[in-house]
């Protein structure tokens, strides 16, 4: 058996079970990419408020200190 015949016979050789199986585990790996993804932007949102929080402090400890 080829390796270049394997993809178009696996559905015939491990039955109609193991292709919904492979598309369960294809859908959650996407769910998992969304939610790194959406982590990732969190995480970026957080930096950016975060610099800005430490700017607002140091100019309120400025103005306190004067």
């Amino acid at each position: 058996m080829q390796l270049a015949h394997l993809p178009q016979h696996a559905a015939a050789a491990f039955g109609p079970d193991a292709v919904a199986a492979q598309e369960c585990k294809d859908s959650r790996l996407s769910l998992l990419a969304d939610r790194k993804d959406a982590v990732f932007e969190v995480y970026c949102l957080f930096t950016e408020l975060e610099s800005a929080v430490e700017k607002q402090l140091h100019v309120r400890n400025n103005k306190t200190a004067v």
